[in-house]
């Protein structure tokens, strides 16, 4: 293998100056005495091992509390010792003081080999493989652990210091296991991704209980060669070579969030920007660099957001969102200033546009267990109302994730989700996902697949209180279709499924309401605990109310069904504005009108050459192929607005 570069930089990081504890105790061998270095919040740039940096995407966080076992699963492709490791837990601290109250915990960490990454489960994915650990790092409750942020960096000296072997063979690989020593102590919490994007393939996180959380999370870890080599500046994939490799990475992931170097982001502030490609540039040789086609802002960028300040005459200033869960304060710009890097990170979690109803009732008073669309023609789908029989319920609290399957007679666009919910006054947020289901009567949840659409409710959303429903209102791009599936009545068992949870995974929501007087009475459907498995006869009371207004298609601004001239204009009109809404321009739900709108809607204007078939009234071009041409959007200004 070729020797990576070191990971951990001491000194002052983004969360002030590092603390940096000497721990002298015996190893776990038993026979050699060894020292492990504990740092707070140590930078993050390269690991031979290395799953994702949660900070950079949206963040949850799993309490490291009591007896827990926390794991993480992992591939190593190729042999190293390890040197380092960096474990993104965000830690209170202790004081060293055993039994003191704020001393007690240690640190258990823990080596498995596993047979299956992926598994469903930590037993599962242990497989045949030995169920002991074949290496244990303890830190004893006397030593003083550092309060952190984001991520604990441990270095490790003397037998500390082994090596892991290559284990990447189909789904073979390790597994990480962190506890507290004590089996008492609350630490502080594991941090792990939120995105709903499996930003790491080759593994998952499990949570004390053996399940996984959601089969896209990981924990955030790295582990790193000893005596590693500093990086070479420019060098992105650590081949030590400055090459076009490393550019086609920092081009890919251009104003993208990233969790590290390997992915563009030489300069580790969290984005991948002109920063990088400037550092990449100054250090490739002069050949390569001649022969790249990524242009700085000079040229591209301030051309084109030379034709978007036109539409933005009457803003005298722009402020940069403060998204919930990015990493990104607001600043202002003016308008007339030449911006060398202008661009905004993509957020993981959309700002949709949803409202809410409290207790509203089902539409329109169906009867039980009856699909609506057999009801006077209304077409949606509908289970039961728990109110109308023995009613009981079940809290969405803590990471429980609670599902209901269901049918649907005939296609419809979705409107609004109503869940028979009693919510309180607390505000974790919810995820609601739909999953293609094969078997809408099976004893145990069996999607098929990743959910098909994503409903997000930040815990930044103030949801109002309800007593018997709650809906959540979608319009625009929230809307969705759902086609005719499944027909228990005729043996087809296929048909959907729901699942609802709280976005912070702490809060407790309130209660969703099921039947619980012993009969069947939605034969269409389950209902699914947590834990995966159904309770006899009952049913989640669920409706989906349907809406006449067809969901906007990419690039549909306006929501008129076509993607034309007009929508161009809105972009225009409005680009740089936040907060932002769709049929304001904002078609990539990051609540700003900015590049990403432009693209889609050029990616999606129907001529097969949308530069041509604009070249006779208001050319667009990409800013990577016609430069100049951006020029003469500066003036322009009398394109007809159609109405909305």
């Amino acid at each position: 293998m070729s020797t990576l570069p070191r990971q951990l930089r001491f000194g002052v990081s983004p969360f002030g100056m590092a603390i940096l504890s000497a721990v002298i105790f015996a190893s776990n061998s038993g026979t050699v005495s060894a020292a492990i270095s504990l740092t707070s919040d140590p930078a993050l740039d390269f690991a031979d091992v290395y799953t994702t940096n949660p900070s950079a995407y949206s963040t949850a966080e799993h309490a490291f509390v009591e007896t827990r076992m926390l794991r993480q699963t992992f591939k190593n492709d190729a042999a190293f010792d390890i040197g380092q490791a960096v474990l993104s837990l965000r830690l209170s601290g202790t004081d060293g003081t055993a039994n003191s109250g704020a001393g007690e915990g240690g640190l258990m960490i823990s080596l498995y080999q596993v047979d299956d990454v992926n598994a469903t489960t930590w037993t599962a994915a242990l497989g045949a493989s030995s169920p002991t650990p074949f290496h244990s790092w303890t830190i004893p409750q006397t030593t003083s652990i550092p309060a952190t942020s984001d991520r604990l960096g441990l270095t490790f000296t003397g037998a500390d210091v082994i090596n892991l072997p290559v284990r990447n063979t189909g789904t073979t690989g390790y597994g990480i296991e962190i506890s507290s020593l004590d089996g008492v102590t609350s630490m502080g919490g594991l941090r792990v991704t939120a995105s709903g994007i499996d930003d790491y393939a080759d593994g998952v996180f499990y949570r004390e209980d053996g399940t996984i959380s959601r089969p896209e999370r990981d924990a955030g870890l790295a582990l790193i060669a000893e005596g590693a080599l500093a990086a070479v500046p420019g060098d992105v994939d650590n081949d030590r070579e400055v090459d076009l490799d490393d550019f086609t990475i920092i081009s890919d992931n251009l104003r993208n969030l990233v969790g590290g170097r390997l992915q563009g982001d030489l300069t580790g502030d969290g984005v991948v920007d002109f920063n990088d490609f400037r550092e990449w540039k100054s250090n490739v040789p002069p050949l390569i660099a001649a022969s790249a086609v990524v242009p700085e802002p000079s040229s591209w960028m301030l051309a084109l957001a030379g034709f978007l300040l036109a539409g933005w005459r009457k803003r005298r200033d722009w402020k940069v969102p403060t998204f919930s869960r990015c990493r990104f304060a607001s600043c202002k710009v003016q308008a007339g200033a030449l911006v060398s890097t202008l661009f905004i990170a993509h957020c993981s979690i959309a700002q949709a546009a949803i409202t809410f109803t409290s207790d509203g009732g089902y539409p329109p008073s169906p009867t039980m267990g009856t699909p609506l669309v057999d009801q006077a023609g209304v077409e949606g789908t509908f289970t039961l109302d728990p109110q109308q029989f023995s009613v009981a319920g079940r809290g969405i609290s803590g990471t429980r994730q609670l599902r209901q399957s269901f049918q649907v007679a005939e296609t419809f666009y979705v409107g609004g989700i109503i869940l028979s919910h009693a919510h309180g006054a607390g505000q974790g947020g919810y995820i609601i996902d739909f999953y293609n289901v094969d078997d809408v009567t099976t004893s145990t949840w069996t999607p098929n697949g990743a959910p098909f659409k994503t409903i997000t409710v930040p815990n930044t959303v103030n949801v109002p209180s309800s007593s018997t429903t709650l809906e959540f209102v979608l319009s625009g791009a929230d809307s969705f279709t759902l086609d005719a599936r499944g027909d228990v009545g005729n043996s087809d068992n296929a048909g959907y499924g729901i699942e609802v949870s709280n976005f912070d995974e702490s809060t407790n929501n309130g209660n969703w309401f099921h039947s619980n007087n012993g009969t069947d009475n939605y034969t269409a459907g389950r209902y699914y605990i947590e834990n995966g498995n159904t309770s006899n006869n009952r049913d989640f009371g669920f409706a989906l109310r349907t809406t006449d207004v067809q969901p906007p298609g990419p690039g549909d601004v306006n929501e008129d069904q076509a993607v034309d001239l007009a929508d161009l204009q809105v972009i225009r009109s409005n680009f740089g504005q936040t907060p932002a809404t769709r049929i304001e321009g904002d078609l990539s739900s990051n609540n700003l009108v900015f590049f990403e709108d432009f693209r889609e809607w050029k990616n999606n204007y129907p001529p097969a050459n949308p530069i041509a078939a604009l070249s006779t009234s208001t050319q667009v071009p990409e800013p990577s192929t016609v430069l100049l041409a951006m020029l003469g959007f500066a003036g322009w200004g009398s394109l007809a607005r159609r109405r909305s």
